[in-house]
């Protein structure tokens, strides 16, 4: 078997077979474009594919002897970081161990070109691709509940506002702020914490990420994107400032200010925030203003290339590439 990258034409094909996958499956990310024909037509042979083609290289799994193709992926690439969308292996090799070989093989492959980190995006409802990367190879799930709170429910801190400072970063600072992340998520005295701290990293290679500030002292990072017709703020805070009074007062600023720009259109916000522990602790104050949780139709997962890399050794990958 052999990693390489798709030609053109072979990613519009590519394109056209994963967006037809999510519609036969009734995605959750989206059925909002399965409801009218002419936007599903539009969105699986212009949108899908453009969005592919420009902004992700196709990858696939090649078997070295036939030249068939046994699976693909489309993959973005941020610095030292791949941003990779779901992996699609062909009906015919499915179920016999090529979704972990190819993740092994571009492990391999990406470990020496230096890239050190790979966030896999992969639906809440996709169970086998959820197994594969976090149980048998051992990736780190985030956290993929997002809390939803009212308007009417927003907690006003008034008092404080004046000290707070939201602050776009420049696309030269969000380097920064990713690295200052993946050492958060990487560094062993957050290891115990290591779980949902991405929930940022989405907005970082996007670029859309803003420094959060307490009288000038750095208290974390936050972005915001729109799903579902709610804005949703992904806030990773720094772990002193948990459970803080100023938690709620950084959301409560962030959401006021998207309901000035007429965001929030269904009146509520969605809210993602830190690792696991801290999500739960931060769920609990907000349900008590009247918050509720849900599934997320996304469920981020990270793990390091060169760790990914070595399990090539392992029987699976032997077995299947005989």
């Amino acid at each position: 078997m052999k990693i390489a990258k798709m030609k053109p034409w072979e990613a519009y094909r590519a394109s056209l077979i994963l967006c037809n996958h999510f519609f036969q499956t009734g995605d959750l990310t989206y059925r909002a474009w399965m409801n009218h024909p002419l936007k599903k037509f539009l969105f699986q042979y212009l949108v899908f594919p453009f969005v592919c083609m420009l902004f992700f290289q196709g990858i696939k799994l090649v078997d070295a002897e036939s030249g068939s193709e046994i699976g693909f992926m489309f993959v973005m690439y941020r610095n030292q970081v791949a941003i990779g969308t779901d992996i699609f292996i062909h009906p015919e090799y499915q179920a016999k161990g090529a979704g972990f070989a190819f993740l092994v093989r571009y492990a391999q492959y990406a470990h020496q070109k230096g890239l050190r980190y790979f966030i896999g995006k992969i639906s809440s409802e996709n169970k086998p691709s959820l197994k594969l990367t976090t149980k048998k190879m051992g990736m780190t799930r985030y956290y993929d509940r997002v809390i939803l709170i009212p308007e009417a429910n927003i907690p006003k801190h008034d008092y404080v506002y004046n000290r707070l400072q939201l602050n776009r970063l420049p696309k030269k600072a969000v380097k920064e702020a990713l690295q200052f992340v993946a050492n958060q998520m990487f560094s062993r005295q957050f290891q115990t914490h290591v779980e949902g701290m991405g929930g940022v990293i989405e907005p970082l290679w996007l670029g859309a990420v803003h420094e959060l500030r307490y009288e000038g002292e750095l208290a974390g990072y936050a972005s915001v994107s729109t799903t579902d017709s709610h804005p949703i703020v992904r806030i990773c805070f720094l772990p002193k400032w948990w459970e803080s009074e100023l938690e709620t007062a950084f959301i409560s600023y962030l959401a006021r200010k998207l309901i000035t720009k007429q965001q929030a259109k269904s009146g509520l916000i969605g809210v993602q925030a830190g690792c696991s522990e801290h999500h739960m602790q931060l769920a609990g104050k907000l349900k008590e203003l009247g918050a509720e949780e849900k599934e997320h139709a996304e469920v981020a997962v990270v793990g390091l290339f060169e760790q990914l890399a070595q399990l090539g050794e392992r029987e699976q990958v032997a077995s299947f590439s005989s």
